[in-house]
């Protein structure tokens, strides 16, 4: 990362005042709307690409799964099925049941995800803290592992599906360079 990256530090003087800090929704709006007009300077989130619904598919799925950095093996979110039925059934209305979305940036993904999956309550009571279980607590690698998950990040299931997309995106513009280097160009359109 650049330098002028940090240039907006927030100094705390005491471990104490960290929930206070991080409880503060202006700060993260200003850094979320920092990060997206970053993103969308970026050619890798901001192009469009050819899109197929399975893609929009296993990525929100493969969202969900990696949402919890800690996941160890423990059940499913509630009704997972349900959610990701839910996302299939509009995705595939929002695109007249056809298999091919058209171009679509990282950027369109990510808000066709929150549009869609907000509709659904049991995608957004994911986010809903238990009772009983602070809001913010600080974890290190001699905490207990959790054996159930207590929430999900909504924020990080959206991005991790569009990363897992770019990921994908970026596995087959590999591929695709390689079959060209060793056999010629793909396609037989003229420049």
């Amino acid at each position: 990362m650049e330098e002028k990256d940090f240039d907006k530090t927030v100094h705390i003087d005491s471990i104490e005042d960290l929930p206070k800090v991080l409880s503060n929704e202006a700060i993260f709006e200003e850094v979320a709307s920092e990060h997206k007009a970053r993103l969308a300077k970026d050619p890798e989130w901001a192009n469009p690409r050819g899109t197929s619904i399975t893609e929009l598919i296993r990525g929100f799925v493969n969202g969900i799964l990696t949402a919890d950095p800690y996941y160890t093996g423990y059940k499913l979110p509630p009704n997972f099925e349900s959610v990701v039925n839910f996302m299939s059934f509009e995705l595939h209305k929002k695109f007249n049941n056809e298999w091919w979305c058209g171009d679509l940036s990282l950027i369109d993904i990510e808000k066709i995800y929150w549009d869609i999956a907000n509709e659904h309550p049991d995608f957004r009571a994911w986010e809903e803290v238990p009772d009983g279980q602070p809001d913010l607590a600080i974890v290190t690698r001699y905490s207990p592992v959790h054996k159930e998950r207590d929430w999900i990040s909504l924020e990080v299931i959206v991005r991790n599906a569009c990363v897992f997309i770019r990921d994908k995106r970026r596995q087959n513009d590999a591929f695709d360079k390689a079959f060209e280097e060793k056999y010629g160009k793909l396609s037989n359109e003229e420049k």
